[in-house]
């Protein structure tokens, strides 16, 4: 129906807009941040990793979407597959030909990106491109979605510090080597 199309198309607007407001911030404080990180090669890369602010919000859109609409295994094929494996190749990939940092910026973008290709397909498969970026969406139905999702948006945020705090405080103490050996490792103790 149009209005479950609205709510898609506002989500994709407040999508866009959080990302590249995202991709500014990130790349207007890269050396701020590249300095209390105390990592040069971030002024390089965290641009780049903008693109995960973009893409990661869409990709939820799209998943939610094909959930709503029953379609579980499009969306599971979409969130998992598609984004596990698209991120280990791009990881794969830049780290043999260019260096481990830019492979694990890369993973963290492919993947979402994957999830929004794959998500993107099977949703305009149930319309058109053009029924779904054809227009903005409406107002009422932007407005409804904030004023839903506001508390949503805060409590994940919270959930996410809270999870990547060990990894922040380690941060603080040790090498990003060190950091990055203990994050791949990490999982694996849970």
């Amino acid at each position: 129906s149009t209005g479950s199309w609205n709510y898609v198309q506002a989500g994709l607007l407040i999508a866009g807009v959080t990302g590249l407001l995202g991709i500014v911030s990130l790349w207007r404080f890269r050396n701020k941040l590249a300095t209390i990180f105390g990592e040069p090669a971030l002024v390089d890369l965290l641009p780049l990793f903008g693109m995960f602010v973009l893409f990661f919000p869409a990709s939820k859109v799209f998943t939610g979407f094909l959930r709503g609409t029953h379609s579980a295994g499009k969306a599971i094929l979409a969130q998992d597959f598609a984004s596990k494996s698209g991120g280990l190749l791009a990881f794969g990939a830049l780290a043999l030909l260019i260096n481990a940092y830019s492979g694990a910026v890369a993973f963290f973008v492919a993947g979402p990106l994957a999830t929004v290709i794959v998500g993107y397909f099977y949703t305009v498969k149930r319309t058109s491109a053009r029924s779904l970026f054809g227009r903005l969406p409406s107002a009422k139905k932007a407005r409804e979605l904030i004023s839903f999702s506001w508390p949503l948006a805060l409590e994940s945020g919270f959930v996410v510090f809270m999870l990547n705090t060990d990894t922040i405080l380690i941060g603080f103490l040790a090498t990003t080597a060190e950091v990055g050996l203990y994050r791949a490792v990490q999982p694996l103790s849970t």
